[in-house]
């Protein structure tokens, strides 16, 4: 795996910097982009960019198809999840979750295609895609977006035999997944929460960023997954598995 190149956005995040340490183990570059002006994990190097803004994008994808001819794997991490109540959505917010999630990753990938020729793409999507909860339709709307997408853009590259596939995260023990239980209910109840999910598992243990990483390589790597597009792959510790009557 000597001199791959990976390309992660929200690499400063839980399952980004997991990404960023186990493909850099494996002998990756990684190359970071975060909206926070320093780079909070080990990138090889990092890009400061607002995914809200198309200038910003536009000039950071100029820059790396300058320096990064090849880019073996893209890997959209980013994401924002506010928790916002349907009723009380605006349009605004639609919009720049919509645009963070799945539009500026649509038109980064167009962008790169030719630098990822023989390569692969791989979106960091949620079980929320599949089945979510109360107050993050918006959230979970981008991320079925992501689903077709998968899908759409597996048959659209093939000719450039770019690889498509996402990954559902479940419940990982992540910023954001604390973040979420908070606007619950603080300090017992988070707890409480925790040990719910633990215990409504299959598996009983919620999952790590690591768990997520080991699968992104997988499918980063032609020679494990050269057969492999198009595809959804769930780590939620066998949640999803259990019929809701059970």
């Amino acid at each position: 795996m000597e001199n791959k190149i990976c390309l992660v956005t929200g690499s400063n995040g839980g399952i980004g910097s997991a990404i960023v340490i186990y493909f850099q183990r494996q002998g990756w570059k990684v190359v970071g982009v975060d909206l926070h002006k320093k780079n909070q994990s080990s990138s090889d190097e990092y890009f400061s960019v607002d995914l809200r803004s198309e200038n910003q994008i536009k000039i950071f994808l100029n820059k790396i198809k300058k320096k990064y001819p090849v880019v073996n794997s893209f890997i959209h991490c980013a994401a924002i999840e506010p928790g916002i109540g349907f009723m009380k959505t605006t349009s605004k917010q639609w919009d720049e979750i919509f645009q963070i999630n799945a539009k500026a990753p649509f038109f980064m990938i167009q962008s790169l295609s030719k630098s990822l020729k023989r390569g692969s793409v791989i979106f960091i999507s949620s079980i929320h895609a599949r089945c979510t909860s109360e107050n993050i339709a918006v959230y979970a709307a981008t991320k079925g977006a992501l689903s077709a997408l998968t899908r759409a853009l597996a048959l659209d590259l093939a000719p450039f035999q770019i690889r498509v596939n996402s990954i559902l995260p479940g419940a990982v023990d992540t910023l954001m997944l604390h973040k979420s239980m908070s606007r619950r209910g603080g300090g017992k109840k988070v707890k409480i929460g925790f040990s719910k999910l633990r215990k409504t598992s299959p598996l009983k243990r919620i999952g790590t960023p690591a768990d997520i990483a080991h699968l992104a390589l997988f499918l980063s790597n032609g020679n494990l997954s050269q057969n492999i597009t198009g595809q959804e792959f769930v780590s939620d510790s066998g949640v999803s598995a259990r019929l809701p009557s059970e």
